[in-house]
């Protein structure tokens, strides 16, 4: 049967192959669900009940971060989610943050780094006609070249 204790009662469903592990832990202790692993047990599966709830609050959750992504996206004028800032060498991201005199604590990693510049990226105003203008003079005068 299943591990899981729902309002303090143990549930008589049939277990499945889904496993209690730390991340659904985790899931259930964000959404406060109101079951906690019978202590009783040795062996941690749980039924397919409480697998499509813990599986619709993760959708729930996918869902409302790729609402929000679109709405920040639509609101910026362009888009940075094509660009893997982690792709781009240590040197240019150290020279990015010297440009734009970003903050960072001493020593932060690659990662933060590239995580530091991506979020000052998108928050860059972009006057695209500006740059198409720019971009085509740089294009017709290095033509000439």
């Amino acid at each position: 049967t299943c591990c899981l204790l729902e309002s303090g009662v143990r549930c008589v469903r049939p277990a499945g192959n889904a496993c209690y592990n730390k991340r659904i832990q985790k899931t259930v202790q964000q959404k406060r669900l109101k079951f906690v692993v019978d202590p009783g047990v040795s062996q941690m599966y749980i039924c397919e009940h409480h697998k499509n709830m813990i599986q619709n609050y993760r959708n729930q959750q996918h869902q409302k971060s790729r609402d929000n992504n679109n709405h920040n996206d639509n609101n910026n004028s362009h888009n940075n989610r094509d660009i893997n800032f982690l792709m781009l060498p240590l040197s240019l991201l150290r020279r990015y943050k010297r440009n734009f005199k970003l903050i960072s604590k001493p020593g932060c990693n690659k990662a933060q780094l590239a995580d530091i510049v991506a979020r000052h990226f998108s928050k860059i105003q972009v006057d695209q006609k500006d740059v198409l203008t720019c971009f085509l003079y740089t294009c017709k005068s290095n033509r000439s070249q």
